[in-house]
């Protein structure tokens, strides 16, 4: 049975222009999100790796510090050329004031402090590291800082 040409409808094959452009929008939003997603994680995972770095570097220092507080007090022990332990930091490599250190590429700027108590019983010890080599902060890499105090707990030895 064949229609008259009034009664047929029109035949639409294809999108509309409107269609095609909410399609589009909608496949960009799918693929742009999770790319950005990724991108901000690997550029995390970056800053978490040069943070653990500068972690390591600022303990080093630490340590470093100990080690010379705890061989000078053997040595003033062993002597016993002096009544008491003689805080001194010279000849520490790794506690120089400013040091800079270079790790996988990036300079890592160290800054040791030290700070007497008052009653010389304990040094403060404060290390920051720096660097600006993030992408993520851009020139703002915010630094790490570790904070110790060290006692001079071998005056209860001498006599």
């Amino acid at each position: 049975m064949r229609y008259p040409t009034s009664q047929m409808q029109k035949r639409t094959e294809g999108f509309t222009l409107v269609e095609t452009l909410v399609s589009i929008t909608v496949l960009l939003l799918v693929i742009v999100g999770p790319i950005t997603a990724a991108q901000k994680g690997i550029q995390r995972a970056y800053y978490a790796n040069e943070q653990l770095s500068a972690v390591f570097i600022a303990q080093q220092s630490i340590e470093a510090v100990r080690q010379l507080r705890d061989n000078q007090a053997l040595e003033a022990w062993e002597d016993r050329s002096s009544d008491t332990w003689d805080w001194n930091v010279n000849g520490c490599d790794l506690c120089s004031p400013l040091d800079e250190v270079t790790k996988d590429g990036i300079t890592f700027t160290r800054v040791v402090e030290f700070d007497d108590d008052t009653d010389g019983n304990r040094t403060k010890v404060t290390v920051t590291i720096s660097w600006d080599n993030t992408p993520l902060f851009g020139n703002n890499t915010p630094p790490v800082v570790l904070q110790t105090y060290l006692y001079d707990h071998y005056r209860r030895f001498e006599s």
